[in-house]
């Protein structure tokens, strides 16, 4: 597609995208009581929907119809939808001592979300008839090939795969391949090669997308510094820093003690559940590693049968015959890892953070990746970037990476914005093999 037409279809796509935004702000303002139209407390609650639709949008990427399928977005748009209604609810409440009634939240949330659906499934459409799947080529390693394949094959209506080079192929073979598609997918190839073919992509104005490597991600947030006439880039700690970890240390215990208090019924129906299941304990308790390979028991409802791992550790699979019927509901909702709240009171784990690890699985993973333990410099978390943006059976490095790319990118904002978007992966049909 020429840049012209990019742009184009760029354009038409934004100012499509405020149609999401204007359609139930109207509505809220004709859906709120007669007397309160036109006057400054319609304005002032329609401006506080419209910004909570801007935000939670922008954090479960609810109107990125470039890169997300029907489903997804529909799911995302959803809990957007019912985030922003509980805000204006309460800011309602706050104002002017009133709720929006039954009749009128139904109508404000029904009429909402099936404008989603319809105007969603239309700039699909738009969007595959206009442009379709993006056409890379995709540059990697005999060794990795297979994998990522795999991987790109669940993107086929973002992404198409129309040929594949090894990083073994001549570089004039390659730019052959490479002048037929829209963008270039980078795996972790030799450097020359991959210098060879940055350069090649600038002057030709072609796509770059490039699979970092472990180095590239522990350089993430590095900043400039000029001594001399050859630029530095300084990177002069991993993770958050003294006054950062303070105050997600509070942030923890705050949000665990509420959470604790607020689901107290939900562990009292899961626990009489669980023992009328077998009549076995409740509770599961598991050796994991913490900040700096710390080793601690990490508390979890019992999902498997008493005697699970009378043979050894080892990981979950899909259809487990060692999982309990209770077990598939609460693994299904992640209910199981709710008592870890109790680990974060303690301090052995955090909110936001990488997932905690057996040792004995983490020292094979560090047979064969001895970069794996760079995880461990931030305590291990209830959720966290990997959990989120990852798989149950993500392989140990892509794990690692994407374990990386939050800590060497680590704010709180950045921990608010995956607690959010914890919400919607448990909506989300996930395999829970490797778990």
């Amino acid at each position: 597609m020429k840049n012209t037409n990019k742009i184009f279809y760029n354009s038409l796509l934004s100012i499509a995208k405020v149609f999401y935004l204007l359609v139930p702000t109207f509505l809220l303002a004709f859906t709120i009581h007669n007397w309160f139209i036109y006057t400054l407390t319609t304005i002032k609650m329609c401006s506080v929907f419209a910004i909570s639709i801007v935000i939670f949008g922008y954090i479960y990427r609810s109107f990125d119809i470039k890169s997300s399928n029907l489903s997804k977005l529909i799911t995302a748009q959803t809990i957007t939808l019912i985030l922003s209604y509980f805000i204006i609810q309460f800011t309602l409440f706050v104002n002017d001592r009133n709720y929006l009634s039954l009749n009128q939240s139904l109508i404000l949330l029904s009429v909402s979300f099936l404008f989603f659906c319809f105007y969603t499934k239309l700039l699909i459409l738009f969007k595959n008839f206009y442009i379709g799947p993006k056409k890379v080529l995709l540059i990697t390693t005999n060794k990795n090939k297979h994998n990522l394949l795999k991987q790109m094959q669940r993107i086929t209506k973002s992404y198409c795969v129309s040929s594949i080079a090894l990083d073994t192929e001549d570089y004039s073979d390659i730019t052959i391949k490479a002048m037929d598609v829209n963008a270039i997918v980078i795996d972790e190839i030799n450097e020359v090669l991959k210098n060879k073919i940055l350069n090649f992509c600038f002057f030709n104005k072609k796509e770059i997308d490039i699979i970092p490597s472990i180095e590239d991600l522990l350089i993430n947030k590095a900043y400039p510094l000029h001594f001399i006439d050859s630029p530095f880039l300084a990177y002069t700690s991993f993770g958050p820093r003294v006054y950062q970890r303070i105050i997600k240390r509070l942030f923890d215990l705050i949000v665990a003690t509420v959470a604790l208090i607020i689901f107290s019924p939900l562990f009292l129906v899961i626990s009489i559940l669980i023992k009328l299941t077998d009549r076995g304990p409740i509770f599961y308790k598991q050796e994991r590693m913490t900040l700096n390979g710390k080793l601690f028991y990490v508390f979890k409802f019992r999902s498997m049968v008493v005697d699970a791992e009378k043979n050894g550790a080892q990981l979950a699979k899909e259809n487990d015959s060692r999982i309990t019927p209770i077990g598939k509901i609460l693994r299904s909702f992640r209910l199981d890892e709710l008592p870890q709240l109790i680990n974060i009171i303690k301090g052995d784990m955090s909110i936001v953070g990488p997932r905690p690890e057996r040792p004995e699985i983490a020292k094979e993973y560090e047979k064969e990746l001895s970069q794996f333990n760079y995880r461990l410099a931030v305590k291990a978390g209830l959720t966290g970037y990997a959990q989120i943006y990852g798989r149950y059976n993500t392989t140990p490095k892509d794990k690692l990476k994407l374990d990386l790319m939050y800590i060497s990118s680590f704010s709180l904002l950045l921990d608010l914005e995956l607690i959010f978007k914890t919400v919607q992966i448990l909506f989300e049909k996930e395999s829970t093999e490797g778990f």
